[in-house]
C-alpha cells in the first residue's frame, strides 16, 4: 500500500512539472512571435511555424498551408 501511495504521489508531482514546462514553452514561443512582429522581422516570424503548418482562417472558414499565407502576407 505504501508503494502505491509513493507511485501515485510521484506521478501527480511529475504531471504538475510537465504542465509548467509546456506553459513555459508556449510563453517563450509567444514572446518570440511578439518580438518578431514588433521589429517587422518577417523571416524570423516565419521560423516560428512548422513548415507543414496549416492556417485556419476564422473569417472565411477556410484552411490552407501556412506557406501560402506567408506568400500572400509578404
Amino acid at each position: 500500500m505504501k508503494k502505491l501511495f509513493i507511485i501515485t504521489l510521484f506521478l501527480s508531482v511529475q504531471s504538475v512539472w510537465a504542465i509548467d514546462d509546456v506553459t513555459d514553452e508556449l510563453d517563450a514561443a509567444w514572446d518570440k512571435i511578439k518580438m518578431t512582429v514588433s521589429k517587422g522581422d518577417f523571416r524570423s516570424y516565419k521560423s516560428v511555424y512548422h513548415r507543414d503548418a496549416i492556417l485556419v482562417n476564422g473569417i472565411t472558414n477556410k484552411s490552407y498551408p501556412i506557406k501560402d499565407a506567408f506568400t500572400g502576407w509578404k
